[in-house]
């Protein structure tokens, strides 16, 4: 077999994967819905002391770890800032934040549920950075009072990133045609079987802007710097955390235990009770009881290289991000 038609046969497969992977992931809601008639799922969430004793005054500390995306994690976050926002007896709040940054649409949520909460309780955010903080881990952190870092945290990385993979010259060099039907011009836009025309481009480039403006928004309101003067440092770069206190992006050097002392004196409090929150989840389902987990059932390692084949081509594609581009 030649190596041309060697590649014409993966290329196949690849397309047959994703159809596959399509056709099971309309089963798998399908599956699920029905089940979902028999599942009742409860939430818990629990207070986990980390230090102090005094009930009335407590500080709360929040990590963002990872990608900045939609899920377990994000609804968790924000379940967390929903139970400080109604906790008189919280005093204020510490962010950990260890992340590349993520979506567009979940680093605004969580900086707007911030400033809600700094409205209506007055109470102050101080976030220490981890050894990355950037992009939308900045966009977050640049809602709070202060920002705590160390000469090592890369950070910054202002600006916006979408992606599109193009296989339209590998699929014409193998004879490999995608039929689209549509109901308008730019339906199909940024589809990876078609090159980006330059209509195509203005379209996605305005998106990016109007993201990135508002990106350098929340950093001027946040940082009380002029617009022009966070477009100078906002070009995507990166920066570690002694050049981020000399452009004014962060306040002081220091680890988790620097921003909690801080606080604590800065509010005066009296051995504030140090929290952070715990979730549990009690599920009661019919697969559940059978001791079926469907994870387990449905899944397979071909399936589990399908799904690869599908990430490769849909994972943050065509969508603007708040991400360090170099991860």
């Amino acid at each position: 077999m030649n190596l041309k038609k060697l590649i014409a046969i993966i290329i196949a497969v690849i397309i047959l994967a994703v159809n596959l992977a399509i056709i099971k992931e309309n089963f798998r809601d399908f599956t699920v819905n029905k089940l979902n008639q028999f599942t009742k799922t409860k939430t818990d969430i629990t207070e986990n002391i980390i230090s102090g004793t005094n009930s009335s005054t407590k500080i709360a500390v929040l990590g963002i770890y990872d990608t900045i995306e939609l899920g377990d994690k994000h609804s968790q976050l924000m379940n967390s800032l929903e139970n400080i926002r109604n906790d008189e007896d919280i005093k204020g709040v510490i962010l950990n934040v260890e992340t590349p940054g993520g979506g567009v649409y979940e680093s605004a949520q969580i900086s707007d549920k911030i400033k809600q909460i700094k409205s209506e309780r007055n109470i102050p955010f101080y976030t220490v950075m981890g050894s990355l903080a950037a992009s939308g881990g900045y966009y977050v952190s640049a809602s709070t009072d202060k920002i705590y870092a160390m000469p090592e945290t890369m950070t910054g990385s202002i600006g916006v990133i979408m992606s599109s993979t193009n296989f339209s010259g590998l699929f014409e060099k193998y004879g490999v045609k995608t039929d689209v039907i549509k109901s308008g011009e730019f339906k199909d836009i940024g589809s990876s079987t078609k090159p980006m025309s330059d209509q195509d481009r203005e379209i996605f480039q305005k998106l990016i802007d109007n993201s990135y403006a508002r990106f350098v928004k929340v950093v001027s309101e946040g940082r009380n710097m002029p617009i022009e003067t966070v477009k100078m440092i906002a070009d995507g770069r990166v920066y570690d955390g002694q050049q981020a206190l000399e452009l004014g992006l962060v306040d002081k050097m220091g680890y988790y235990e620097d921003a909690l002392n801080d606080m604590i004196e800065d509010l005066a409090l009296d051995d504030p009770k140090v929290i952070e929150y715990e979730y549990t989840e009690n599920i009661d389902s019919l697969l559940s009881l059978l001791g079926v987990s469907y994870s387990n059932l449905m899944k397979s390692e071909i399936q589990k290289s399908i799904d690869a084949v599908k990430n490769l081509q849909t994972s943050n594609q065509n969508r603007p991000m708040y991400l360090y581009g170099g991860m």
